[in-house]
């Protein structure tokens, strides 16, 4: 209880989370929403089986695939996980089959629309487009000061929106999806490359983006880098100890930036996992406050004998 309202009061009041609502008018602010609460119900899951939370579990995702679908890669990880907090396999089926046939219900008015308006059976149809930004010949991944290819998307690049507006969207996107998948088939070797930049960059922030605070490079950099490190600490020390769904939050981090490694990334583009990242955060110095406070009760209860290093290493151990 006391980690949480740690990691509240600093998503409340940390000036770099609170830029996203007011300065980028997408669905980053909502994604980061819609991700805190669809691990809080998963979580849930663990005590309440009942059809109606099951039910509104279903609808939570819907409106997540609605929304964002880059966050339905957590959804096998949250299913697995579920799968496993019931005995039987006729209980188990029913965690799993109820909520993924609310989520159908609730993604398929979108995917007919889709199918009959746009020729396309899907929630998003322009992955091929993302792919390419970041893998052909112009600009893999990067540019030359590290911020990925984005004046070849049509918004950017007026050129480009002529193309798009005579091919048509789907055309469009499907030559761009070509174009990156020759690429990555003839240089494998800057492929993997650039997925490693990525990685990097998804990470601790692109060197080159103006648009996010702090403006400073180095000083995002620091920060973004900082957050990461010890957000896998704090899921580290969660697994370590034990803790109930510690493996659901390392899933988060692990699941969520895939598809960003193999396209391009932005700062912006980690927002969504960035409330689970304060929980996390906030976990590490809790967890290590009360350790502290442990070791010295010990020393406190010792005091007439100086305790080894060793008595203190198998006391914070202990607890």
């Amino acid at each position: 209880m006391q980690a949480g309202l740690w990691a509240a009061w600093t998503w409340a009041l940390f000036p770099y989370f609170i830029q996203w609502p007011v300065r980028w008018i997408w669905d980053t602010s909502l994604s980061a929403l819609l991700m805190a609460c669809i691990v809080y119900l998963t979580l849930r899951l663990a005590h309440s089986h009942s059809a109606a939370s099951l039910v509104g579990y279903g609808f939570a995702w819907g409106l997540v695939g609605n929304t964002n679908p880059t966050l339905l890669a957590f959804l096998p990880a949250a299913l697995i996980w579920i799968y496993y907090q019931r005995g039987g396999f006729s209980a188990r089926a029913r965690l799993i089959a109820l909520p993924l046939s609310i989520l159908l219900l609730t993604i398929l008015p979108w995917l007919i629309r889709n199918q009959r308006v746009m020729g396309y059976a899907g929630l998003r149809d322009n992955f091929g487009e993302e792919l390419f930004l970041g893998n052909h010949e112009a600009g893999p991944g990067f540019e030359p000061t590290g911020f990925n290819m984005s004046w070849s998307h049509p918004v950017w690049n007026s050129r480009e929106l002529e193309k798009y507006r005579q091919q048509g969207e789907l055309a469009y996107i499907a030559e761009k999806k070509q174009i990156a998948e020759e690429f990555i088939r003839e240089h494998p070797a800057t492929f993997v490359l650039v997925t490693a930049k990525r990685i990097v960059y998804f990470w601790s922030g692109s060197p080159e983006e103006p648009r996010v605070h702090p403006t400073d490079p180095r000083f995002r950099t620091a920060l973004l880098f900082t957050t990461a490190f010890f957000s896998f600490w704090g899921v580290l020390r969660m697994i370590r100890r034990r803790v109930p769904g510690s493996y659901l939050f390392l899933s988060v981090l692990l699941l969520y930036p895939l598809v960003f490694y193999i396209t391009h990334t932005n700062p912006r583009y980690r927002h969504p996992i960035e409330p689970i990242m304060t929980i996390l955060i906030a976990y590490l110095f809790w967890s290590a406050s009360q350790e502290k406070s442990r070791v010295a009760a010990y020393w406190k209860r010792n005091r007439t004998a100086q305790p080894s290093t060793e008595d203190l290493q198998a006391e914070a151990l202990r607890q």
